[in-house]
């Protein structure tokens, strides 16, 4: 069956970091589509057999966090993620 994990992260600016974002999170297995939404930071995953934690995980390396759990190396991460989404 298919469900829905909503995400809120940090670092999120622009189209480039949702393409970079896009393109990690689409790879994970079991993950079927990926909305973004720049104005609310927020990362919609639908897919089967969604692992909340491998999600978390690969956001945080790309430097986009979950709202909270910011830090200036995430946020340095985000700004080379961003540029290379572009």
């Amino acid at each position: 069956m298919t469900s829905t994990e909503i995400f809120f992260v940090e670092n999120m600016r622009c189209n480039g970091c949702a393409n970079t974002i896009e393109s990690a999170i689409i790879k994970i297995p079991g993950i079927q589509g990926v909305t973004i939404s720049l104005t609310d930071k927020k990362v919609c995953v639908m897919g089967i057999g969604i692992n909340r934690d491998v999600i978390i995980t690969t956001l945080a390396k790309l430097g986009y966090p979950l709202s909270g759990h910011n830090s200036l190396f995430r946020k340095a991460t985000s700004f080379i993620s961003c540029s290379a989404g572009r």
